[in-house]
């Protein structure tokens, strides 16, 4: 039980880990759309917070189990 319970933080870490990530790249896409008018960056803007927001619901749906 206590090793399951150690594995499913480390997936979560790792998922928290992730999200990171992500928000990190949203927020260069979002700097270099603004300072730069890059629409492109803008477009990956849209495209990185749909992943940022299933990677919101997984980690929510693991909390939760």
């Amino acid at each position: 039980m206590r090793t399951t319970f150690h594995a499913e933080l480390d997936r979560l870490a790792a998922e928290l880990g992730a999200m990171c990530a992500t928000a990190g790249s949203i927020m260069s896409c979002a700097t270099a759309a603004v300072v730069h008018g890059d629409m492109d960056a803008a477009d990956r803007v849209w495209s990185e917070l749909s992943h940022l927001s299933a990677l919101n619901q997984r980690v929510q749906d693991r909390t939760l189990t």
